[in-house]
């Protein structure tokens, strides 16, 4: 063999070795992206997983506040309502009482007593024997005869002593 052979085998021997210790390193590069690939996958997990369980935790804590927050002011309204409801059966009630006694009020003034109902029937009953005499003058006067000793109505220069105007006021 000549020494151009012997170096040429021996780059070639030294390219194998090169070649082969490149497959390692690519092997041993496979095997590290794996076990990178698996150790971040773990951490991710137990990160997300810790996570997650602060979360409940956080999101468990701020329900029951919540809730409390709720059950407290459902109870407000449930107390506020109890007492709207006998505010407003005691305002209807005084009001109705308000109102049943201005009528029995205005009832007692406008209803005379029985004794001024016995009164005005006798009243009636005088006027009845004793009837009332009116009429209207020429010039329109209504009148009423009355017994008196002085003058009431002139008809014209004559003055008339049994008869008097009646002033027709409107009440």
């Amino acid at each position: 063999m000549t020494p151009e052979e012997k170096k040429l085998y021996a780059l070639m021997a030294i390219a194998e070795e090169q070649q082969n210790a490149i497959h390692q390193a690519i092997q041993n590069l496979n095997l590290t992206q794996d076990q990178i690939k698996k150790v971040i996958a773990t951490q991710t997990q137990a990160t997300v997983s810790n996570a997650v369980d602060e979360g409940l935790k956080q999101g468990a804590e701020q329900m029951l506040g919540t809730a409390k927050q709720m059950n407290q002011l459902n109870q407000a309204i449930q107390k506020n309502i109890n007492q709207l409801s006998w505010k407003f059966i005691a305002l209807c009630g005084s009001g109705i009482f308000t109102v049943v006694m201005a009528i029995m009020v205005l009832f007692i003034m406008m209803v005379p007593s029985l004794d001024e109902i016995q009164q005005r029937r006798a009243d009636l009953k005088q006027l009845k024997e004793y009837p009332l005499q009116v009429r209207k003058t020429s010039d329109g006067t209504t009148v009423v005869r009355v017994m008196s000793k002085k003058p009431c109505y002139a008809f014209g220069d004559s003055k008339i002593y049994d008869w008097c105007p009646i002033d027709p006021k409107k009440y």
